[in-house]
């Protein structure tokens, strides 16, 4: 699909779904980028970014993706708990400093 239609932002999700799942984190992070810059409103990107993130041990950065999810989806509860997880952790780890 990719090859086919590169403008199309779900193929690019699609796959970057599927290298999640194969722990392909960075592979996976590429993509979900790219479908930001095709549909800057997609919140499974976005948190798709985050949790590929969290894969990768990066908090900051999986933190700022799930508080992007939250802006484009308000409602979403898993963005809103991860972000509640997260600011634990880092205030904690922050702390131990």
């Amino acid at each position: 699909m990719i090859r086919l239609k590169p403008g199309y932002a779900e193929g690019w999700n699609k796959r970057a779904t599927a290298l999640w799942m194969a722990r392909r984190y960075q592979e996976s992070v590429a993509d979900c980028i790219k479908v930001i810059e095709l549909n800057p409103h997609h919140f499974g990107a976005l948190s798709g970014l985050g949790l590929n993130y969290l894969g990768m041990n990066d908090m900051e950065a999986a933190l700022d993706a799930f508080k992007r999810t939250l802006e484009i989806l308000p409602y979403s509860r898993s963005a809103a708990r991860y972000i509640e997880i997260l600011e634990k952790k880092l205030s904690e780890s922050r702390k131990k400093i």
